[in-house]
């Protein structure tokens, strides 16, 4: 394995989302899921694939989806590819109407 030194925590900033992408097995997911055993911030760690999670984005219920998101300082969402539409408008939806989350894939 190639050791590779990323710091998330320079470049996640309030507010706004963070994209993590790259080719199929290069550790995107062990980069964001290191980073998340090392906050002390409240995160919620979830994947596109997860069906009950593509119906909620799906309806695009701003409500239900702040309630979804409602506690938390980070909203991690693997493989976020899944889920329709989950560009700019549900993105920056919830990340202009809450202090602090960032979303990731």
């Amino acid at each position: 394995m190639i050791k590779r030194i990323y710091d998330l925590k320079k470049i996640i900033k309030s507010n706004k989302v963070l994209i993590i992408y790259g080719a199929k097995r290069v550790g995107k997911t062990t980069l964001l899921k290191n980073f998340l055993n090392d906050t002390n911030l409240k995160y919620k760690l979830d994947t596109g694939e997860n069906i009950r999670l593509q119906e909620l984005f799906l309806k695009k219920d701003i409500k239900e989806i702040l309630e979804y998101a409602e506690g938390y300082k980070i909203i991690a969402i693997d493989e976020a590819q899944y889920i329709k539409d989950v560009g700019v408008l549900i993105l920056s939806n919830i990340c202009c109407k809450i202090p602090l989350v960032s979303l990731s894939s």
